[in-house]
């Protein structure tokens, strides 16, 4: 089966709200993306493509079309933008680049606009797996709706760390930077692996799916062997989570960054009391039989006592309403607590 059939019913459903809405107008249009999808659309609307944006493949020739960069391209306002990244994250960027050159007025479409577009019964997009559904299903001791992806099992708060993970990541030149990931997420192994290859280190204390065993209260390894820490929904486990705290600071490098999640539970400070220690006990009061506390406001002072400075990054600072929906983002992805080193 060829490259344009596979996609032809990988994005039947994208691509036929894509066709119909250009179907009904008859403005030129610039191709934003020459990718499989790209290429299928511009077969489709040949007799109206006058320019095709691609800054990786800028200069090649396709029929009497050299394809350009954002940077070298003047812009019709009468004509339409067709953007074909499937990926949120690269759509959104793509748009803002757009936007930022030629102002909101520009005309964008875009693959993505089979999901955009609706506002009622919107369907379902994990960004990790990269599927989509018509539902999340619910999940948790005390079920939550519109929770888990059916297809890789992610959480709210995977796809909201993903998606900040994945964009950040992106940035910076990870080649020979070593990451420490605690109590590893299965959904999030190959992703790791397939960008710090043998630089990717899982831990945990009991889990035999990870390289080695760790105690985060006793790493046992020198300070600064690592460039990124991720480690999420796990300090709510430890009786000494400070002591945590400080042994993942000494072994982050001065430069690096970790991102330290935990459920926050209460508005006010954290409760904890060493004196519940049963299961049974843990669940009435903290909602789990594993927690021996509920963090509260104050788990950013908590970090900045031990040694880190702390942003707290929340959906809405990067992104839209619409992309919070269709991926399930509910308020129990909660925040992400980037940490640094205090300098």
């Amino acid at each position: 089966m060829n490259k344009e059939s596979d996609v032809q019913i990988k994005y039947k459903n994208e691509i036929n709200y894509l066709i119909k809405k250009l179907d009904t107008c008859n403005s030129k249009l610039i191709i934003y993306g020459f990718n499989d999808l790209g290429y299928f659309i511009y077969q489709t609307f040949k007799n109206r493509v006058i320019d095709i944006v691609d800054k990786e493949k800028q200069s090649e020739i396709i029929d009497n079309i050299s394809i350009k960069s954002i940077e070298n391209f003047d812009y019709n306002p009468n004509d339409i933008f067709v953007i074909t990244a499937i990926n949120n994250i690269a759509n959104k960027e793509i748009r803002k680049t757009i936007i930022s050159k030629f102002s909101d007025e520009a005309k964008i479409f875009s693959i993505n606009d089979y999901y955009f577009d609706k506002t009622d019964n919107m369907a379902r997009y994990c960004p990790i797996c990269e599927t989509h559904s018509n539902y999340f299903k619910s999940f948790g001791f005390v079920p939550r709706n519109d929770a888990l992806c059916p297809n890789c099992g992610s959480l709210e708060r995977h796809r909201l760390s993903w998606l900040f993970l994945k964009d950040k990541l992106r940035k910076e030149d990870i080649k020979d930077k070593r990451m420490l990931h605690i109590a590893p997420e299965k959904i999030f192994m190959e992703k790791f692996t397939n960008l710090f290859k043998e630089n990717y280190l899982t831990a945990d204390l009991y889990d035999k799916n990870a390289k080695i065993k760790m105690d985060i209260t006793n790493i046992e390894y020198p300070k600064e062997s690592f460039n990124y820490i991720y480690c999420s929904h796990v300090l709510e486990h430890i009786q000494d989570d400070k002591k945590a705290m400080r042994e993942l600071n000494r072994v982050l490098k001065k430069d690096g960054w970790a991102i330290l999640l935990v459920p926050i539970m209460t508005k006010g400070p954290t409760e904890e009391d060493h004196l519940i220690n049963t299961p049974t006990e843990r669940m009435k009061h903290y909602g789990h039989p594993d927690h021996v506390r509920n963090y509260g406001c104050d788990y950013k002072e908590r970090l900045e006592e031990s040694g880190w400075e702390v942003e707290v990054i929340y959906a809405e600072d990067f992104l839209t309403p619409k992309e919070i929906e269709l991926m399930g983002i509910t308020k129990a992805a909660g925040e992400i607590y980037f940490c640094t080193k205090k300098r």
